[in-house]
């Protein structure tokens, strides 16, 4: 037996190849808000309703439950030696078991009272994740959202957005990947695994308050995430 193929003695499992750079975004809708604004107030100072911390703080405990959340597998910073192609199979999403998914260790959020009050309930299940507030991600479209993503400090594997609809809507179908094309060995594989399109999924569900999007990208650096080479690892809506 070779070196490479020799059995790991601390877990008696061949090791697995190495594992495949990825990054997970995961784009959240900001829970619900009250519908007027409050005296003095513009529609930016509109708080979360009641229902609408609940489910913030419901989403926050699901993501710290870590791998397998909302079916998708999952790593961190410790677990590099991962192979890939072993994490869960996601709710929905032709990515299915394609790449790892991480937790988020940043979560940027628009700097209104609604999105900021959904970034911080949902950052408080978690460990030592910061919030931060990018003007962008208000007064900007699904581009300037996607450019203050490009823009995250560090080298977090795992990133959450908290926005506005419609442009959290616009910012994920432009990354995911659409259709593959007629006759290709991708199509046929997804069509015998009934796997259905990332965008169809997306488009069916829609956005609703609070809901949650999980992309796997195949890249190691924020900078380098473009449009349509993202994959459907998680989608989903209160309640949680």
């Amino acid at each position: 037996m070779t070196p490479a193929a020799s059995e790991d003695r601390s877990t008696g499992r061949t090791p697995s190849s190495p594992r495949r750079p990825s990054l997970t975004l995961w784009v959240l809708r900001h829970a619900e808000a009250v519908s007027g604004a409050p005296p003095g107030g513009g529609d930016q100072a509109r708080p979360l309703t009641r229902r609408g911390r609940r489910d913030a703080t419901a989403l926050g405990r699901r993501l710290a439950a870590g791998p397998g959340v909302f079916g998708t597998g999952a790593f961190d910073s410790d677990r590099a030696g991962s192979d890939a192609e072993s994490v869960g199979q996601p709710d929905v999403g032709r990515g299915a078991g394609r790449f790892p998914v991480a937790m988020p260790d940043v979560v940027l959020c628009s700097p209104a009272v609604r999105t900021r009050q959904t970034a911080e309930l949902v950052a408080a299940s978690l460990d030592n994740v910061a919030v931060v507030p990018d003007v962008r991600l208000l007064r900007g479209g699904e581009e300037a959202a996607l450019q203050a993503i490009r823009e995250v400090a560090g080298t977090p594997r795992g990133v959450a957005v908290v926005g506005h609809n419609p442009t959290v809507f616009a910012l994920t179908w432009g990354l995911l990947a659409g259709p593959e094309p007629e006759g290709s060995t991708a199509r046929r594989q997804n069509a015998a695994n009934q796997v259905g399109d990332d965008r169809h999924h997306l488009e069916q569900h829609g956005f609703p308050p609070c809901t949650v999007v999980a992309l796997t990208f195949a890249c190691s650096q924020w900078m380098a995430l473009r449009a349509g080479t993202g994959r459907l690892a998680a989608l989903a809506s209160p309640p949680y």
